[in-house]
């Protein structure tokens, strides 16, 4: 873990701890940049920035010998209004190479996955809690098959299993 904070670190350092209205968050090998404006074309830039920048993401990715997987980007455009998040362009970015200059798009997405919780550009909540109610009943129904009285495993093992699963 101690490892992975100082390998990051220059990555997290990228935005600026003065602006307001960008920061980079870091969780072991997960980042997640954030831009906060009044229009979704301001935020798209101030990412852009922190992506394409001589000291940017980009260059962190070259400079540290650890490629970008881009297929694993994901751009979500946060707001109340539906109508504004479908009207938001895409983010465009362009990477330096040694092969030349690459060009990547990357469209605004309904939610996304972070650190286990679905993220919903509406900012509600409906999809993790489907989630969670989801993976509730897979529980509940396995444990019922694992607890049952002709063929399943023992109460005392039954209850060490409800204590250090479902409880936790």
């Amino acid at each position: 873990m101690l490892l992975y904070i100082l390998y990051n670190a220059p990555l997290i350092n990228i935005a600026d701890p003065n602006a307001k209205n960008k920061c980079i968050i870091g969780y072991i090998d997960d980042t997640t940049l954030l831009a906060s404006s009044k229009t979704f074309t301001d935020a798209h830039k101030t990412i852009r920035n922190m992506m394409e920048r001589e000291n940017g993401v980009f260059n962190w990715s070259r400079t540290y010998s650890s490629p970008l997987e881009m297929n694993k980007l994901a751009l979500v455009n946060f707001s109340h209004s539906q109508a504004k998040v479908s009207e938001a362009e895409n983010l465009i970015l362009f990477q330096t190479t040694p092969k030349g200059m690459v060009r990547h798009e990357l469209k605004g997405k309904p939610q996304v996955k972070l650190l286990g919780i679905l993220l919903d550009s509406k900012l509600n909540w409906s999809a993790q809690h489907e989630k969670v109610r989801g993976n509730a009943i897979k529980f509940t129904a396995a444990f019922r098959r694992y607890t049952k009285v002709a063929s399943g495993i023992r109460p005392t093992e039954a209850l060490k299993l409800y204590n250090t699963v479902a409880i936790p």
